[in-house]
């Protein structure tokens, strides 16, 4: 499976900020409303983006990190992991000079999606599909989901 996201983590202790930028034209957001099925999305994302985005997952055999992956499909696993998320921000991409000249100091602007290509390069026009944005959830985990964050940017396949 292709990259859907590139992702870093903010902020770890006793709260997550995890940022991520979609990269992949079907790669959208979860729904952000207030009903329970929203925030269930939402939990789930954030829980597979930081799976992506723990060093400590590298340690693990390939049987472990598939039970990981699959323990974010349980929606109590899910909530015990992650007892909440916000959404904190979110920013549609643009594809004019402007918008990546007032964005340039960001993770994300220099990030590669594969080497040699960074994300400006990569999203050279809009999506057909979902649009391109980045976006910043904060997230309450139980202690050990995170466990050794990655301090880079990482790719992820992550889905909600």
């Amino acid at each position: 499976m292709s990259t859907l996201y590139l992702a870093r983590v903010l902020g770890h202790e006793p709260v997550v900020l995890v940022e991520c930028v979609t990269v992949h034209p079907d790669a959208g957001l979860p729904p952000h409303a207030a009903d329970q099925e929203s925030r269930d999305a939402a939990r789930r994302f954030v829980l597979r983006l930081l799976a992506d985005g723990d060093e400590a997952g590298d340690d693990e055999g390939m049987e472990q990190a598939l039970a990981r992956r699959d323990a974010a499909d349980d929606d109590g696993l899910v909530e015990e992991a992650v007892s909440g998320v916000r959404r904190v921000r979110v920013l549609d991409i643009g594809f004019d000079d402007a918008f990546w000249q007032e964005h340039r100091d960001q993770w994300w602007a220099t990030a590669e999606v594969v080497p040699g290509v960074p994300v400006r390069e990569w999203l050279a026009q809009p999506s057909d599909s979902c649009p391109y944005q980045v976006a910043v959830f904060e997230a309450v985990l139980r202690p050990g989901v995170l466990r050794r964050p990655r301090r880079e940017a990482f790719g992820s396949t992550a889905y909600w």
